[in-house]
């Protein structure tokens, strides 16, 4: 006599469930540029900066890339790295409180723009 999961074939196997996190905060916000900025064809009026996920500050860790960022922000890094200054300092400002809590100090500002990566003419 065959069992219910010998019955079974690959095919019919249900996937997997994920986990689906139950967020009582915010997880993000928008930051609306004072100085908008056009790339690729694209003028960025707004840069979204969301939190990451345990995966994702995971992720950010086993990159070894030099100069990598955080991913919290919805925008190219060519955009952030021609954001006005002001906008610039700014968006640090908001995107603090998104930031883990592990990644304070150097870590952090190295993650995010920062005010000498910003190109003003």
């Amino acid at each position: 006599m065959k069992t219910d999961s010998e019955d079974q074939v690959a095919g019919d196997v249900p996937a997997a469930v994920k986990p689906k996190a139950k967020h009582t905060r915010e997880r993000s916000g928008t930051f609306t540029l004072e100085y908008p900025v056009e790339y690729d064809g694209k003028v960025y009026t707004t840069i979204t900066v969301s939190r990451l996920t345990g995966t994702q500050l995971q992720a950010f860790f086993d990159d070894e890339r030099k100069d990598k960022r955080l991913p919290i922000f919805d925008v190219p890094d060519e955009v952030l790295a021609e954001l006005d200054a002001d906008d610039d300092l700014k968006l640090q400002a908001f995107a603090a409180p998104f930031l883990p809590r592990l990644l304070s100090g150097d870590q952090a500002k190295k993650s995010l723009p920062s005010p000498d990566s910003t190109a003003t003419t």
